[in-house]
């Protein structure tokens, strides 16, 4: 089984996938959030990831808060 990267590449940009869980796809208004790393080499790319990844976390969390 592998991990997931959350990494994903469109056209020449690198992006961040990151789905979200199904009781907070109504509080959130999607069933993906995408992010852009401003990005076209994946080093960048890879190092970018887990900030952004801990920023699209946050905001299902405070989506979370806000639905109870």
């Amino acid at each position: 089984m592998s991990t997931p990267s959350y990494l994903k590449q469109r056209r020449l940009g690198w992006y961040v996938q990151l789905p979200v869980p199904r009781e907070l796809q109504d509080a959130m208004g999607c069933k993906v959030l995408t992010r852009t790393l401003s990005t076209r080499d994946k080093v960048t790319a890879q190092q970018r990831r887990h900030a952004v990844i801990a920023e699209l976390q946050l905001e299902m969390v405070q989506a979370a808060a806000k639905a109870r």
